[in-house]
């Protein structure tokens, strides 16, 4: 056997049965030592054992031999401690190979407290304990904690923390808000299909004009896998994903909802959305992309959305806006791309939105519009180019190029002097007195 299990110092003659660092695949082949410690002497079993009862033949033939390995982990574990690790080695192997059991049944155990909790998370970690251990133990941490007889987290350990605020949140539907030492928030995220495999439920519900809805909003989610397992997902017209931390869209993710009318992805970590991610919307009339940390909308994104009217990409990090991106759309009226980080403007950019209405390119960094980008857009009716770098020529050639009736925002915001910042106006003193 080759010698790398963890050597406990242990005072009474007390043992333990531990899980070695060589970590089997399936549970029934994990190879375990016994630990024995007396006179102040470590020693290990030199043969394997199959299974904790095992311990007391091992104890009657007195085949022990002192540790010869190199650097030996000594650890000082108090003798109610050691007990109840011995019990929770005896519970994973009577449970075997069924984890979900085993972490249940470690939660369950009476003689796990609040007191002596933080200690057997230590030492199940250190001791390299299969991982259902110390899920059951986080588990019951978790309990604790809503039942408000824990105050303070004891272990900051980021994945640990990671597994706690996972734990609590799927069985209190609540956020710890948890963050390290170095207060670093500790993001937790679940996919859609280990919400589902946890029990937990998204009801479609018939809201505007009796048409069903799933709101998925703010439920911690950071993938789509399994959207389309959720029951009556596929009759849904709206769907909202707002405030989660969905950071890339598989392609085909959406494929099957054709009903689906809008769609709610603001508010999320999306760096990127590849051509084919919003394959089968055929039915797709509004889709919100805004506040999340897109840098460029790659040609063909849009394609296939047909009757989409609505798209909002208001305040990513998009630079670059690549020739025909907005061909597929072609019924498209709301575009709002305020609040990127756009410099310049391709003249075939809107290219074919003839039925556009309203365009919003603010709070950007333009600096220059080719001539004729706006032509072609001949149903515009609003146009806001507020707080960019454009010249007062470039302005003009675009006010030229609008409708008569269009609407042209173009002011930049100019920094005021510190006597304005200090001056308040009239009218919001009278609001103030009036609140009074």
């Amino acid at each position: 056997m080759k010698r790398n299990a963890l050597i406990a110092q242990i005072t009474l003659g007390t043992f333990i049965c531990l899980a070695t660092a060589q970590m089997s695949q399936a549970m029934q082949e994990k190879q375990y030592v016994i630990l024995v410690s007396s006179d102040d002497r470590s020693f290990v079993l030199p043969q394997e054992v199959a299974f904790i009862s095992d311990y007391v033949k091992a104890l009657k033939t007195g085949g022990f031999l002192e540790a010869t390995q190199e650097d030996p982990v000594e650890l000082d574990i108090p003798g109610k401690e050691l007990n109840i690790l011995v019990q929770i080695m005896h519970i994973l192997h009577e449970n075997q190979p069924d984890t979900k059991a085993q972490a249940t049944a470690v939660t369950r155990m009476p003689q796990v407290n609040r007191h002596n909790l933080g200690a057997l998370i230590h030492y199940a970690q250190v001791l390299q304990l299969p991982e259902s251990c110390i899920i059951g133990l986080i588990d019951r941490l978790a309990e604790f904690i809503n039942q408000q007889k824990v105050a303070t987290i004891p272990f900051d350990n980021r994945h640990l923390l990671r597994q706690l605020g996972r734990t609590y949140f799927l069985k209190y539907d609540q956020d710890l808000e948890l963050a390290d030492t170095d207060r670093n928030p500790v993001d937790i995220g679940f996919s859609i299909k280990e919400l589902l495999d946890a029990g937990k439920t998204f009801p479609i519900r018939r809201i505007r004009h009796g048409q069903p809805e799933c709101d998925l909003e703010n439920r911690k989610i950071n993938s789509l896998e399994g959207l389309l397992d959720i029951p009556g997902i596929s009759s849904c017209r709206k769907i909202k994903f707002k405030k989660n931390q969905i950071t890339s869209i598989e392609p085909g993710t959406f494929q099957g909802l054709k009903n689906l009318g809008f769609l709610l992805l603001d508010n999320n970590q999306i760096t990127s959305i590849q051509p084919g991610t919003l394959q089968g919307l055929s039915s797709l009339i509004y889709l919100d992309l805004g506040y999340n940390q897109l840098t460029s909308i790659e040609p063909d994104t849009f394609q296939g959305l047909k009757n989409l009217k609505g798209l909002d990409l208001n305040n990513n990090q998009i630079a670059t806006i690549q020739p025909n991106t907005f061909q597929g759309p072609r019924a498209l009226q709301f575009l709002d791309l305020n609040g990127n980080k756009l410099t310049s403007i391709q003249p075939d950019t809107f290219q074919g939105l003839s039925r556009l209405t309203e365009l919003y390119l603010a709070k950007n960094q333009l600096t220059s519009i080719e001539p004729g980008t706006f032509q072609g857009l001949t149903h515009l009716e609003s146009l806001d180019l507020q707080d960019n770098r454009l010249s007062s020529d470039t302005i003009e050639i675009i006010r030229e190029e609008l409708p008569q009736t269009c609407k042209l925002k173009a002011e930049n915001q100019r920094a005021k002097t510190p006597e304005e910042r200090r001056k308040r106006p009239a009218a919001a003193g009278k609001r103030i007195r009036r609140r009074k």
